[in-house]
């Protein structure tokens, strides 16, 4: 159960406490999201597609491809809103799934993001070397040649150069590197403009209804290895080829979740996120869309370039008509390709950085990698780091060979996001959480009354939100199995055999009755700035969709993926799982004793000016971070070694704002100190300061986790007058009845306030305040001097 709840734990993430400089608008973000997805597709895709996969009906796929990247761009965006945070879908999921799925996650972004900056730059460089005829890699070949299976034929400095140039760019700040990133981008987008409206001139509606004759006059070249121009027409190579062209065209849309990663550096980001991700996918789709028109309408499909579309076609032109403004157009393309390349390389590298930071500041991966550079407010050593590996492997590698494993990643990262969206949405209200009207288990007979929701149930509970949860795990185990069987049985069912549509339509059964028992649920009303429309059918067809396509990959790419993994699994039980500060934080913590009896004292408190009160004390490492999620630290050499404490005695807020807090008399056996020389004034959270009319007493049993606040009895109180939500937790968590404890503690003071608290790891209740279960280390009775008691006051 210890090694579950290691790989399951969650993270609680604030606004608040991001290190990164808050620079980038919604504008910045949209750029970045474009740059990085409209790199080289745009200049290879569309004529790779169209010549060999489907045809004209490119379109077809380009809007296939766009509709399920939208969806899945829908769900970042709700994310975004959700968890404005560093880290795109590893600090999605590591809040809403747990440590172990947000490692695997973070990990195969990274390995998508080192793949894609490499490639580019491998892009990019070979794109200079044809504009330079060749020379570049003839004298490289002649000089240094490398005749070894999966390398490049020769060591490509220059691309090695374009990853070092960035690096730097990128360390000196973002906001300078956004905006170099937005200048390529907007100048990208203007070439993109200028080839829709030139070559849209030449186009000629004949091209997309070729017929067999048109065929075999136009198309002399040879085609590919075991394939052939098709039977003409607008989708000559049918309805197979559409659906193949569309998952080939999904990777041209992979990268708009960069803007994800910048959660912790743009200016609003639950506002900035979801605009931004909508905007550049639907300015990608355009581009897309209206490119593959134009090419296509303009030349017959099968005389497109695979490698050069956009010059081939304008060279062609030239070729035909001997007019020179063809010529001067294949030069501004080529311009445009390079500042087109240079925003997809900046797009690949960008969020590099980011995700190891986020992993590294969790404890995830090496501590040095989450250091921030105090000029320049970027990660340095993450960016140092990732750049220089992208170097290395865009150094030595094939263009080719980089390429196979960089969809997979992306595609899981994809599923987990449209998975997590579905839990979150049908989470337990807040409301219900804070009153604890839920039972703690529920039976088979619970969940089938539960099934569809016959009853009509409007509010989400705990029954509602478990049921949700092994609903949505049972659609995605059924969902594999779908698109698995429509890979496998392709043929079979292109020839309707019986077994394999029965096989098919079964599952596909069982696959909607799981999302029709879903969407009978209550959803949650917690308010977000945006929300994906039509929840759970859209992330369902997203989450679909994926694994569709990552069943369609090839096993190569998915042996290259588990070696990966395997790299992967070392760091993170090798290292990852001890140093997490998860972890840390829960090692750290002296055990606590669980209330009873000998706890409590029963002294009169007549006129002492002091109160008996039971108090729990912090440990060093959460001084240093947060002292109920908002200290402040700064400098305060004369504070020496402190002795801190977090105490429920009667103070004054000014008390607190200016740390006069009580003075221990004397303590218990078990002593705690910290050295908090840099302790400065403490700005506490309005909710920490509502306990001025109240006296209570906090009682925590360390093995569960559990925190619970109660009062101290007068004539006039009861046992009614324990917080909701946590009666029904003492005889459970704590080895002292309700009844018993108010009888044991006989004081005059009134009681004004209730306070809510009730603490378990998978469980909060009240307020936000997951973080105590874990903090807190040594409890004991102490004698506290109030700062605003006289002599014979009472307290």
């Amino acid at each position: 159960m210890g090694l579950l709840w290691r790989l399951t734990r969650r993270k609680a993430v604030t606004l608040e406490n991001s290190k990164l400089q808050r620079v980038l608008t919604t504008l910045d973000l949209t750029l970045l999201g474009i740059g990085s997805t409209l790199g080289v597709g745009i200049y290879v895709l569309a004529g790779q597609v169209s010549k060999s996969i489907a045809g004209p009906a490119v379109i077809i796929s380009f809007l296939i491809a766009g509709i399920a990247s939208i969806f899945a761009g829908l769900c970042y965006a709700e994310f975004g809103a959700r968890v404005p945070k560093a880290g795109s879908a590893y600090i999605y999921s590591y809040v809403c799934v747990g440590e172990f799925v947000a490692f695997i996650i973070g990990w195969n972004l990274i390995l998508e993001y080192v793949i894609g900056t490499a490639s580019v730059a491998r892009g990019l460089s070979g794109y200079v070397d044809e504009l330079a005829n060749g020379t570049i890699s003839e004298a490289f070949i002649s000089a240094m040649p490398m005749d070894v299976p999966a390398l490049a034929d020769y060591p490509d400095f220059l691309a090695f150069g374009f990853c070092a140039a960035l690096t730097v760019i990128l360390s000196l700040g973002v906001k300078e590197s956004s905006r170099l990133s937005g200048i390529f981008t907007l100048i990208n987008l203007i070439v993109v403009t200028y080839v829709i409206i030139t070559a849209g001139t030449e186009a000629e509606g004949q091209n997309w209804a070729l017929n067999s004759t048109d065929v075999e006059e136009t198309c002399t070249e040879v085609p590919p290895p075991g394939r052939d121009w098709g039977s003409g027409g607008f989708a000559p190579y049918g309805f197979s080829g559409i659906m193949q062209g569309a998952a080939t065209c999904f990777y041209g849309f992979i990268g708009f979740d960069v803007i994800a990663t910048t959660g912790e550096e743009a200016i609003n980001p639950a506002r900035s996120i979801p605009i931004s991700i909508t905007l550049s996918l639907l300015a990608v789709f355009i581009s897309y869309f209206s490119m593959s028109c134009v090419l296509t309408l303009a030349l017959p499909y099968c005389l497109q370039d695979e490698k050069a579309s956009l010059i081939h076609l304008f060279q062609y032109f030239y070729d035909i008509t001997g007019v020179e403004f063809w010529n001067v157009s294949k030069w501004i393309i080529s311009v445009g390709a390079i500042f087109g390349f240079s925003a997809s390389l900046f797009g690949a590298m960008f969020p590099m950085p980011r995700i190891i930071y986020a992993m590294a500041n969790d404890g995830l991966l090496f501590k040095p990698l989450a250091i921030i550079n105090s000029r320049f407010q970027t990660p340095i050593y993450a960016t140092l780091v990732t750049g220089l590996f992208a170097g290395v492997m865009a150094l030595v590698f094939d263009l080719e060979a980089l390429v196979d494993m960089m969809s997979i990643g992306t595609l899981l990262a994809y599923t987990v996001v449209d998975i997590c969206l579905m839990l979150l949405r049908y989470e337990e209200d807040e409301e219900n959480i804070r009153k604890g009207i839920d039972k703690e288990e529920f039976t088979i007979s619970d969940y089938m009354k539960q099934l569809f929701n016959t009853k009509n149930v409007k509010d989400s509970c705990r029954l509602t939100a478990s049921l949700t949860s092994y609903a949505t795990i049972s659609f995605c185990l059924i969902c594999f199995v779908l698109a698995l069987l429509l890979v496998v049985l392709q043929k079979e069912l292109a020839q309707a055999e019986v077994g394999a549509l029965v096989g098919v339509s079964v599952v596909a059964v069982l696959t909607l009755i799981n999302i029709i028992i879903i969407a009978r649920q209550p959803e949650s009303k917690k308010k977000l700035d945006f929300k994906v429309p039509l929840v759970p059918w859209v992330p369902a067809l997203s989450a679909f969709i994926n694994l569709y396509l990552m069943c369609n990959l090839d096993s190569a790419t998915w042996i290259r993926f588990a070696v990966w993994m395997t790299i992967g699994f070392i760091v993170y039980f090798g290292y990852g799982i001890r140093k997490s500060t998860e972890e840390l934080q829960r090692t750290s913590s002296v055990p606590i004793t669980s209330v009873d009896k000998e706890n409590f004292k029963s002294d009169k408190v007549n006129g002492r000016g002091c109160l008996y009160v039971q108090m729990c004390k912090l440990k060093p490492s959460v001084l240093a971070d947060n002292i109920l999620n908002e200290v402040r630290l700064g400098s305060h050499a004369a504070q020496g070694r402190l002795q801190l404490v977090v105490t429920l005695v009667k103070v004054k807020q000014e008390d607190i704002l200016h740390q006069k807090l009580p003075a221990i008399k004397k303590a218990p056996n078990t002593k705690f100190t910290a050295a908090p020389s840099r302790l400065g004034k403490m700005i506490i959270r309005h909710e920490a300061l509502k306990i001025a009319k109240a006296l209570q007493i906090m009682g925590f049993k360390a093995s569960n986790g559990f925190c619970t606040r109660f009062m101290k009895r007068n004539e006039n109180t009861s046992t009614d007058m324990v917080p909701d939500g946590s009666r029904s937790l003492f005889n459970a968590h704590l080895t002292v009845e309700v009844t018993e404890v108010l009888k044991e503690v006989n004081t005059d003071v009134a009681l004004d306030y209730v306070t809510k608290c009730c603490i378990s790891p998978p469980r909060i209740r009240g307020y936000q305040m997951q973080w105590m279960a874990r903090k807190m280390t040594c409890c004991g009775i102490y004698e506290i001097e109030t700062a605003d008691s006289n002599e014979g006051d009472d307290p």
